[in-house]
């Protein structure tokens, strides 16, 4: 009879594989856990582009149709009743239809101001500006009306500093018979009239659509922060953050290229409806594989107890056929001396059967 072989090598083999592939199971969960990380870092950060391309898509039409054309039609009024070009009116408060039934008033101009391009020689009317400011005025806007100024365009916004503050002014290019650029008529905005209308683009509705959100307040998820071309800010939100998921949308060169800056708050990416990214698994996956080190080494010493059986085993059947031997020879030996009759006397016969008796007497000892 062939002895049987060990598979003891073949377990610790297979154990072996076992511990390989749960290493590798644990390292691509962690892959997967930072991919994820990272997906949905990318994908928050698409929702800051999305708020800070609808503010800029609201603030447009807020400002050209709500603040710049009610305050410039004050001057073509002005111009129909006095036939003077030159001449600009008294600024007053600009009416907003809130409903049918209720208005604003919004003290948006804070002075009118006409410019003729030849003389540059200014005149306004209203809260007078800074002694800087009419230099200031006759220089740069003369050169932005020139070079930026398109003839589609119904208005144009100079943003800039003079005086050590900063002035935000809204003009139209006044035209000769023949289409050419002789002055320019316009208002300076008064920063709380204009806080007005950046904060009604950010309150009228949510710059991230309700179904991606669970109810949240939109200043709990975004603040907002309009700035000049020279990063001097304009308007910020009640609610600011410091978060790295932030987007900036240029509101366009028309309104003085004014900039839109959307910031999420840092824990955005646990109010939208879809998961934000999963918690660190790492500890997770350290324990689950210390675990099955745990049972693999319990498996092994569980291998090493039944080797060690085995060899117990395999001793005891070979100290035990020693044993059987050794009697089994006796009483065949003298059995056959009985049976062949090789005796020589009858104490010889006696003799063997005394072996016998004793031998099998050892047997069953053994047994």
């Amino acid at each position: 009879m062939r002895p049987s072989r060990s598979r003891s090598p073949l377990i610790i083999l297979l154990l072996a594989l076992t511990m390989l592939l749960t290493a590798f199971l644990a390292w691509e969960a962690q892959d997967a856990v930072r991919s994820y990380k990272r997906t949905a870092q990318r994908v928050i950060g698409d929702y800051a582009e999305l708020a800070a391309s609808e503010y800029v898509h609201r603030i447009r039409p807020e400002l050209e149709y709500y603040a710049y054309q009610p305050a410039l039609k004050m001057i073509s009024d002005h111009r129909r009743q006095t036939h003077s070009p030159a001449d600009v009116p008294v600024p007053s408060p600009i009416v907003v239809f809130i409903d049918e039934d209720s208005t604003l008033s919004i003290d948006l101009v804070r002075y009118y101001f006409h410019l003729t391009f030849d003389g540059k020689e200014i005149v306004t009317r209203g809260d007078p500006p800074e002694p800087e400011t009419p230099l200031w005025l006759a220089d740069t806007l003369v050169i932005d009306a020139r070079t930026r100024y398109k003839t589609e365009w119904p208005s144009a916004t100079l943003i800039g500093t003079a005086g050590g503050s900063a002035h935000q002014i809204v003009y139209q290019v006044d035209r000769d018979a023949a289409g050419a650029a002789i002055g320019a008529s316009g208002f300076e905005a008064k920063s709380s009239g204009m806080d007005v209308y950046f904060a009604y683009s950010y309150d009228m509705l949510p710059l991230i659509p309700a179904a991606l959100t669970r109810g949240v307040a939109q200043d709990s998820l975004v603040a907002l922060t309009i700035t000049a071309p020279n990063a001097a800010v304009l308007y910020r939100s009640p609610k600011q953050y410091q978060s790295p998921l932030t987007a900036e949308a240029n509101i366009g060169l028309r309104f003085g290229g004014m900039i839109a800056r959307a910031t999420l708050h840092p824990a955005f990416a646990e109010a939208i409806v879809i998961e934000g990214p999963p918690r660190r698994q790492l500890p997770l996956l350290i324990g689950i594989f210390v675990a099955t080190m745990g049972l693999m080494t319990a498996a092994l010493v569980q291998l090493r107890r039944e080797a060690e059986l085995a060899r117990l085993r395999s001793d005891f059947v070979s100290s035990v056929s020693h044993e059987l031997k050794t009697p089994l020879a006796q009483i065949r030996l003298f059995a056959e001396t009985l049976l062949l009759g090789r005796v020589r006397s009858e104490n010889e016969a006696q003799r063997s059967l005394a072996i016998i008796d004793q031998e099998a007497k050892r047997l069953t000892h053994l047994v």
